[in-house]
């Protein structure tokens, strides 16, 4: 009967502990100032650059420098983009973060640059062409080369075009998501070709050796399967501890 007590107790203070301490923190970041150095800070950090330049001045995309628009007006469009923008979430960069940036953005000099769209060479792969159109390269490079160091650096020698959809569609880590209207699946299906030709070709594997597509091996949810492990770990654990105090 004590530990069931002291069990009962011990959960509710935790509750109330969290209770207390969620809303002392939304009212300490309810009416933040903005900051042009913390919005440095985060441009720095963030993805943005690659597209906007590395001081806003343009570079795949238009310029920010002393940007027209309202801090909200930037929000909206990180959440719910216009034209060829990817959207980032809240995880990625919060509002306080894309809030700062304006502040940034304000404190910098007009720039006077002209987005060109990616010209494609004579004869260039189209899945290449279609990696910069979609501004892949900002983050990835003109040729992929960041997917191929990280698929070859975890010792695989080829990646399949369905992952390449799915990371596009459903991404891990810090990659924005394209929609479907900027980035179509006939399109992303020739974007993979090209990724997949680029990493075998980096790998060294012949085209004659290469595996047909289809048929992904499904993967295993890991952290599901940790996490209930861990749950049939303490339940095990309290059932333990019942039967020797009794």
């Amino acid at each position: 009967m004590l530990f069931r007590l002291l069990r009962l107790a011990g959960l509710a203070l935790l509750v109330l502990s969290a209770w207390l301490v969620l809303p002392a923190s939304e009212v300490a970041h309810a009416t933040p100032s903005l900051d042009a150095a913390a919005g440095k800070t985060a441009w720095d950090s963030k993805a943005c650059k690659n597209c906007h330049g590395n001081n806003a001045e343009g570079k795949l995309a238009r310029a920010l420098t002393a940007y027209e628009k309202t801090a909200d007006d930037i929000i909206k469009q990180v959440r719910t983009p216009r034209n060829a923008m990817p959207a980032f979430n809240a995880t990625q960069v919060t509002d306080q973060e894309l809030k700062d940036m304006f502040d940034y953005f304000k404190s910098l000099p007009a720039a006077t640059f002209t987005f060109t769209p990616y010209q494609p060479k004579p004869g260039e792969d189209p899945g290449k062409t279609l990696f910069n159109q979609k501004r892949c390269a900002g983050c990835h490079g003109e040729n992929a080369e960041a997917v191929v160091r990280i698929v070859t650096s975890s010792g695989r020698k080829t990646i399949s075009e369905a992952e390449v959809k799915t990371q596009v569609r459903t991404p891990r880590r810090n990659m924005p998501t394209f929609r479907a209207e900027f980035v179509t699946d006939a399109e992303i299906a020739t974007i993979a070709k090209f990724v997949k030709a680029e990493v075998e070709k980096a790998s060294g594997v012949a085209p004659s050796t290469l595996p047909k597509s289809g048929g992904d091996t499904p993967t295993i949810p890991w952290a599901l399967v940790s996490a209930l492990a861990g749950v049939v770990c303490l339940a095990g654990s309290f059932i333990l501890r019942r039967r020797n105090i009794r």
